[in-house]
């Protein structure tokens, strides 16, 4: 449970600039990323290895994401709907919050450029024809590392979080359809208590 709220949680606000000498495409992810307004997705998320679960992943521009569990060793519900990050444990029917600009739903949401920006530890080439960006966190709950992995089409395919205490999160996307219409009623978390 610590590692699946790390991803949400994790603060990705950064101060200074490691940008290496190959981070020579940062315009195009930067371009790319910016282009969004909204993404829908099918995910794997696996973490160490051993928890896996699956769901859909829906986002929409400027402030609003949804990350539904739907099968396996996670059955939660994580939100972004403005200004709050709402986590739901399904199970035990418990609701948490914590303020969106402390998670990297602030990062994916931003409609500004801003990776060159960003304390970025490396940048490589993938060997499908994708892109991958090592960021450091800079003032974190739990000091890791956290890597976008684009396509050879400029797509998020892949989030990896590298943490602290030697956990790894690593989110896949599949499926996934960018700039289409979501209805705002897709991204409201209704506590089950009430």
């Amino acid at each position: 449970m610590k590692s699946i709220l790390s991803l949400i949680l994790i603060t990705f606000f950064v101060n200074t600039s490691l940008a290496k000498e190959n981070c020579t495409h940062l315009e195009k992810y930067d371009n790319a990323l910016s282009s969004i307004s909204t993404m829908q997705a099918d995910f794997t998320q696996n973490i160490n290895g051993k928890y896996h679960s699956s769901g859909k992943f829906l986002m929409k521009k400027p402030e609003k994401i949804l990350i539904d569990y739907n099968k396996g060793a996670v059955n939660a519900l994580i939100g972004v709907n403005g200004k709050l990050a709402t986590y739901l444990d399904k199970d035990l029917e418990q609701i948490s919050h914590i303020p969106k600009d402390k998670t990297p739903a602030h990062f994916l949401l931003n409609t500004d450029k801003q990776l060159s920006k960003m304390n970025i530890q490396e940048c490589s080439d993938e060997k499908n024809g994708g892109y991958a960006i090592t960021f450091l966190q800079a003032t974190d709950i739990v000091s890791g590392k956290f890597t976008m992995i684009f396509d050879k089409n400029a797509v998020i395919s892949k989030i990896l979080v590298e943490q602290g205490d030697g956990d790894l999160i690593d989110l896949t996307f599949t499926n996934v359809a960018l700039n289409g219409e979501i209805p705002n009623s897709k991204f409201i978390i209704k506590d089950p208590r009430l």
